[in-house]
């Protein structure tokens, strides 16, 4: 009798394993996601999610893994546009208070022309946190960023991770419009992270943006970039 408990211990076991995700696995979509056994996605937070594997940024298995760039063979493709702009933000925020403030996002004009940046709005926004809640907040906008110049007031701390760090070198306009500001609602007290990817659209091209916000605990004030990214966007040839 006692063989048989253990045999139906073992096979329980193994049905266990057999069905465990894998905590490395990553998904995005709710296809990807359902295939994995989970409602919901499951974002990296460095790279991109290609068959259910964190990769490097440059591989991909559909155009959404590409900014501005469609997916050939596996690969974001370097010719399917041309250079449309520039966008520099801090990826990485330490934060303890859910309060508005400046997001930092600077937005470099690498054309010969100038750039409105009247039409920037948010396409989406998602955050894997169950009950913190990640918003970007946007006001009207009619100012111009100059051609081959940078826009965007971004805050004295956020200067060494985005100007000191060399991610912007171009001469510096609009320096008093803060284009975007950002808030965390709902946020529970104690240290945890949020990953969130967010999309804008400007000049009817997608923005990606993916950040990560370590929350911590007071009784410290901290609202801190702490690592800046910044992406090449394309307009795709007519």
């Amino acid at each position: 009798m006692r063989h048989w408990i253990w045999t139906i211990v073992l096979i329980a076991n193994l049905m266990a394993c057999a069905t465990k995700r894998n905590p490395a696995a990553c998904c995005e979509t709710p296809e990807e996601c359902q295939r994995l056994g989970t409602t919901e996605a499951i974002f990296c937070n460095t790279g991109q999610c290609v068959n259910f594997t964190c990769v490097g940024d440059n591989t991909c298995d559909s155009p959404d893994d590409c900014i501005s760039r469609e997916c050939v063979n596996g690969l974001c493709s370097s010719s399917s546009g041309v250079p449309a702009f520039d966008v520099a933000y801090p990826d990485v925020w330490r934060r303890s208070l859910p309060d508005q403030i400046p997001f930092d996002l600077i937005v470099i004009a690498t054309n010969s022309t100038a750039l409105s940046m009247s039409s920037l709005q948010l396409k989406s926004i998602s955050d894997d946190h169950p009950t913190a809640n990640v918003r970007l907040i946007f006001q009207a906008l009619s100012t111009m960023v100059p051609a081959h110049q940078a826009g965007g007031k971004i805050v004295q701390l956020a200067e060494p991770v985005l100007i000191g760090s060399g991610l912007v070198t171009e001469t510096r306009a609009d320096t008093n419009t803060s284009y975007v500001e950002w808030e965390v609602q709902d946020a529970p007290p104690g240290t945890y992270d949020i990953t969130v990817n967010a999309v804008l659209t400007l000049d009817g091209i997608d923005v990606p943006l993916h950040f990560i916000v370590h929350m911590v605990a007071g009784p410290t004030i901290y609202l801190d970039p702490e690592q800046g990214t910044r992406a090449k966007l394309t307009r795709k040839v007519p």
